[in-house]
């Protein structure tokens, strides 16, 4: 607390007052500063540009969060209130992963052989920090690399293939 106090420019007990403690301030970090705004996912655009603002937005908040995700994750023996948070921000992931599939359902975008529940399963499963992680923190991806792969797959095992051309000579 006195590292951000200092950091801030503010007194230390104002730290305490306007955040009460270490875990309330990281709380509050995540839902106001990190915390990806899926609503911005459902707003009408192609089912395809819908996926690769998923992926943009997943790559911003993995980039800035991977560190505080994994204070929670290491601090949930500490303090039961972490792994409550860490349930939420994974719930939270599901529910909205389950409503980005449903709107490619509506928009009849999604592969015929993928039912709205397996579309919001592997959406899930992908936009997670972890394969963030994965690809970036451990293997050396970019950011640019990890976003085009990511929007490519989600648009590959989900959507309809668009019908090709065939040029004529």
């Amino acid at each position: 607390m006195e590292a951000i106090a200092a950091a801030s420019g503010l007194a230390v007990p104002t730290v305490y007052k306007n955040f009460g403690n270490k875990r309330l301030l990281l709380v509050r970090l995540i839902d106001t500063a990190l915390y990806p705004d899926y609503a911005n996912l459902t707003k009408p655009r192609s089912p395809r540009r819908r996926l690769q603002a998923m992926a943009e937005m997943i790559v911003n908040y993995s980039s800035r969060a991977a560190d505080v995700t994994a204070i929670v994750a290491g601090a949930i023996g500490a303090d039961p209130e972490f792994e409550r948070l860490l349930r939420r921000i994974r719930g939270d992931r599901r529910e909205h992963a389950t409503r980005i599939a449903h709107t490619l359902a509506e928009d009849g975008a999604l592969r015929a052989d993928r039912s709205e529940k397996q579309a919001g399963d592997i959406i899930y499963g992908l936009v997670g920090q972890e394969l963030y992680d994965l690809f970036v923190r451990r293997s050396g991806w970019s950011d640019e690399q990890f976003e085009t792969w990511l929007s490519a797959t989600l648009a590959e095992l989900l959507l309809k293939t668009r019908p090709r051309t065939t040029r004529r000579a």
